[in-house]
């Protein structure tokens, strides 16, 4: 009865699936068949990193303000990429990595290092399985609280999409603030949706110095200290 109860659900919702899909395609053909063609390719590798995970379904305790989980691994991030011309001596920490969406994108580009946080224990799990499926070994998953997570002096690109609320953003703000005085070097933030925006500037270390636009509403900023 479940399964049968689960099948005619799907198929009720399937027109208004493929009326969104038909309406992403209008208006954005080219990122609409970059996604598909990203699904069938995941399928084909028994990885999943796009479906959405809501906050209540991460399993992260309320004082940690957990926000929802998606992918944001696309040709949007690879142009930021590219644009930064990252080298091989270059390594990135994404906080709140997900199932590992920009991950695996940004494994595209030659870091030399790539870490995942992620401290949902079932969202951590999927991107592990995902990576070890890809065999990728230059990637390594870690399950913790992002404001814990100090071991940045070898970093210079940290990554977000607004992945935590403000207590646990200004902890993670504290450690790259601290690894930045230890170790003074170029240090680069990623951030889609820079809803925290005001927290990184007023510390006077990092400066704004590009913007770009995504799929969706929520844009990229680009901060950098001043070391060149």
């Amino acid at each position: 009865i479940n399964t049968l109860n689960f099948i005619t659900m799907y198929i009720k919702k399937m027109p208004r699936r493929l009326f969104r899909v038909l309406i992403l395609f209008l208006s954005k053909p080219v990122f609409t068949m970059e996604r598909l063609m990203r699904i069938l390719k995941e399928k084909l590798n028994g990885i999943e990193t796009y479906n959405f995970v809501a906050a209540n379904d991460l399993g992260i305790p309320i004082e940690f303000e957990p926000v929802s989980s998606c992918s944001s691994g696309n040709s949007y991030l690879g142009k930021v990429l590219k644009d930064l011309n990252v080298t091989n001596n270059d390594s990135i920490v994404d906080f709140g990595c997900g199932k590992g969406g920009a991950i695996l994108y940004m494994d595209k580009f030659p870091f030399e290092k790539i870490i995942g946080i992620e401290y949902s224990q079932s969202v951590f799990l999927q991107a592990k399985s995902n990576i070890e499926k890809m065999k990728k070994k230059n990637i390594q998953i870690i399950h913790c609280d992002a404001g814990c997570y100090d071991d940045l002096d070898d970093i210079n690109y940290m990554y977000m999409y607004n992945p935590f609320g403000l207590n646990v953003m200004k902890r993670v703000l504290d450690n790259i603030y601290k690894s930045y005085r230890e170790r003074p070097r170029k240090i680069i933030i990623i951030y889609k949706n820079p809803v925290f925006h005001n927290e990184i500037v007023s510390r006077g270390i990092f400066t704004k110095v590009a913007e770009y636009k995504t799929e969706c509403k929520f844009n990229f900023f680009i901060y950098s200290t001043n070391i060149t």
